[in-house]
């Protein structure tokens, strides 16, 4: 008797994906129970970022071979480019040399024309490379020679988190981090330095009712009977034998009602050579999360000026009602950030020295181990204090004889290096923290009051990178040394994601031109506070000038709606 064909199922309806709002609670926290199994996960996750980094930067390479072959006027193109780079970097070599013999910041014309003309260049070859390199992976020919490449890559990947130690959670973060690997510059290694994150996805509904609750065990919140704190215990592991961690978190604030938990991942932060670790909710909601919301507009320039009186004015503000204020950086909390600076000054003069003993301590002493002649063949290219402080303490468990004068003075060096170490890296976090509740507080008193913020749309990231010496201005120089004090960029974000709405305007000439005149006023002086217009002979402030401006560009595309 034949069987009756059997039936195809039916593809699955599409249902459109519900949008989702999301937010993260966090809390610091200590780990009371499981901590070495927390600390070999976040290893275990970082190994796999890597070779998760391994893997992809293995397929760029195939596939720019493949491309290549398919596009070869491409990689005529990538060769030209490649050559001119090493031209531009044996010339800017070239003027650094020159600038170290002077011993100041001097130009050869020469070698500026040159430099300026290859740099064009080199920007020519880039505007035409990059269209026909995008049309090149486009096309028909490349995505037929690489179908083979891409199921390899695939294959990798699998095989890579079959062969991680990371468990579901640990390793899910790390495919979450590394969504868009492969875009843009090619990822790069992370060196182990004990940060890290394990945790939890909540793939089955989980509120914060249920986790108090006890009755599932993927975590488990219960109420510290100080009624201060938060006991935490977390299932890591779930298969082939369950493991949990227990943290025990400072609990500021409750978690909302009606909310659904997505994510709790344990968080933990080097600072010098302590963990600082936190607890973190992601927790999701149907509608918009409820935001302050005052009435009025405020306009916002993050233009950051030094005062006479060692303040610093990180914001201008300016009101559609007329009313302006400033927020100010006191210079007795700027101060902690000058110390930082200034203990790694004398770090890195400690470390001088006393590579400048070890260097003539090796080069004399005889019957000296293999094992540190190895681990310090490189000493003379050291920066870092890291890996001496780490042939120190190696040392400190190989001693050998006729070593006591040189280790004692190496371990007396690494004991106050650690103590500035952890000075320095503390004094940092401290003012950083302090700065951010600052820019909190005042973020939620500005949406209190009003409902619109406007705001030049300047990138501070792209300001803040550190340009080539020949090309940096005086006006990049203080803009990078500022931002370590005020943090524009942090700044910025904390007001745009607190307001209800957020207008950004074209940054060009809002602080040149002049409010009163309409006339464009260059300053020669941009870090100065006021500046006298030579059209109408009017002394203004330049920050509130350009607040002035935003507010006239949004009459003006109200109008032009």
């Amino acid at each position: 008797m034949l069987k009756e064909p059997r039936k195809k199922r039916k593809p699955p309806r599409k249902t459109e994906k519900k949008p989702e709002f999301t937010r993260v609670y966090r809390y610091g926290c200590k780990i009371t129970d499981g901590a070495p199994i927390a600390y070999e996960q976040m290893r275990a996750g970082h190994k796999y970022r890597n070779e998760l980094v391994a893997i992809e930067r293995e397929r760029r390479e195939k596939a720019m071979t493949i491309m290549h072959s398919v596009a070869p006027h491409v990689e005529k193109l990538q060769v030209e480019i490649e050559q001119i780079k090493e031209l531009i970097g044996s010339k800017e070599d070239e003027l650094k040399a020159l600038r170290q013999k002077d011993r100041r910041r001097t130009s050869s014309k020469e070698l500026s024309a040159e430099l300026a003309t290859l740099r064009k260049r080199k920007k020519e070859l880039i505007d035409e490379y990059k269209p026909k390199k995008d049309a090149a992976y486009e096309s028909k020919a490349y995505k037929t020679a690489s179908a083979d490449m891409e199921e390899e890559d695939k294959e990798a990947r699998l095989a890579a988190r079959k062969a991680t130690t990371a468990y579901w959670g640990t390793y899910g973060i790390i495919e979450q981090s590394t969504k868009k690997i492969r875009k843009g510059a090619p990822p790069q290694f992370h060196p182990w330095r004990g940060d890290g994150s394990i945790g939890v996805q909540m793939q089955r509904v989980m509120t914060p009712a249920s986790a108090f609750g006890g009755k599932d065990d993927r975590a488990v919140l219960t109420p510290d009977p100080d009624g201060k704190h938060l006991i935490i215990r977390l299932r890591l592991k779930d298969r082939g034998g369950k493991v949990y961690v227990t943290c025990r978190a400072r609990y500021h604030r409750p978690l909302p009602e009606g909310v659904r938990i997505r994510w709790i991942k344990l968080v933990c932060r080097r600072v010098a050579t302590h963990d600082k670790w936190s607890v973190q909710f992601t927790l999701s909601r149907p509608t918009p999360w409820p935001k302050r919301r005052g009435f009025g507009t405020l306009a916002v320039n993050l233009g950051w000026r030094k005062l006479p009186n060692g303040d610093v004015r990180a914001l201008s503000w300016l009101d559609d009602a007329g009313e302006r204020g400033e927020l100010i950086l006191p210079k007795e909390q700027v101060g902690r950030l000058s110390k930082s600076e200034s203990l790694q000054s004398i770090r890195d003069r400690n470390m001088d020295t006393v590579k400048l003993q070890l260097s003539s301590w090796l080069k004399t002493a005889e019957n000296l181990p293999d094992w540190i002649q190895e681990r310090l063949k490189t000493l003379s290219a050291w920066r870092s204090q890291v890996p001496l402080a780490s042939v120190v303490l190696f040392w400190r468990k190989n001693r050998f004889e006729g070593d006591e004068k040189l280790f004692d003075e190496a371990e007396a060096w690494r004991k106050q290096d650690k103590h500035l170490y952890e000075w320095q890296a503390n004094n940092r976090r401290k003012y950083q923290a302090w700065r951010r509740d600052l820019y909190r507080n005042f973020a939620a008193k500005m949406t209190d009051r009003y409902d619109l913020l406007l705001l030049a749309n300047v990138k501070f990231k792209q300001i803040q990178d550190k340009p080539k010496p020949e090309e940096e201005t005086d006006e990049m120089r203080v803009a990078r040394e500022r931002k370590s004090i005020t943090a524009p960029y942090e700044l910025q974000q904390t007001l745009a994601n607190g307001f209800h709405e957020v207008q950004k305007f074209d940054p060009k000439n809002l602080t040149a031109k002049h409010h009163g005149c309409g006339k464009l006023s260059q300053t020669s002086d941009p870090a100065s506070m006021t500046h006298h217009c030579e059209h109408c002979g009017e002394t203004y402030d330049q920050d509130h000038n350009h607040c002035q401006n935003l507010l006239a560009e949004l009459s003006k595309a109200a109008v032009a709606a």
